[in-house]
């Protein structure tokens, strides 16, 4: 039921899973990452909603859980264009965590109105298949980077701020190399 997959976009990563439900309603978790910061978004889109999303930018939603008890989770999403998928960043942990456990996620406009039900069956899978394929695609999509190493060489100073020093002392240096009378 749910796809996972690894997403580069600029210098963002991160993977995403998503479901598509009878209703046509598409739901998506993606846990994207920056250097080192991580942040959860949810995408949300149903081409029955176009009319009603109109021209809008933007309109809250409330997510409605059923773990441990039914709890409305209010988002403001935002709207991408004529594709008419509804987005929010920084969905919380305690969010993400009560999906994983919640049998059904219901999708409620402002004023409470029933938009769609989501079956959250295997949720908690695709939510730990995103942790672990982050895991394994560091920041930047490459492999992870060579930790750094301290080599240390002789030199003399000859003049202010001028040290002669062997090649193979500073060969294959690729940082600020760092002199210590």
């Amino acid at each position: 039921m749910w796809s996972v997959a690894y997403l580069e976009v600029g210098n963002l990563n991160g993977c995403r899973a998503a479901a598509q439900f009878p209703d046509q309603t598409v739901f998506q978790m993606a846990l994207i990452q920056a250097g080192t910061d991580k942040a959860w978004i949810i995408f949300i889109s149903n081409p029955r909603w176009n009319a009603w999303i109109g021209k809008r930018t933007d309109l809250r939603l409330q997510l409605v859980t059923d773990w441990p008890t039914t709890k409305p989770w209010p988002y403001k999403f935002s709207i991408s264009g004529d594709s008419k998928i509804l987005s929010t960043t920084g969905a919380s942990v305690e969010f993400m965590n009560s999906v994983a456990d919640a049998s059904k996620v219901e999708i409620k406009d402002e004023n409470g109105a029933l938009l769609a039900t989501v079956d959250m069956k295997d949720s908690a899978a695709a939510i730990r298949a995103i942790v672990n394929c982050v895991n394994e695609h560091p920041p930047g999509g490459g492999p992870s980077p060579e930790p750094e190493t301290t080599i240390s060489g002789t030199g003399f100073f000859v003049a202010a701020n001028r040290v002669v020093t062997n090649h193979h002392v500073v060969s294959g240096c690729t940082k600020a190399i760092q002199v210590h009378p």
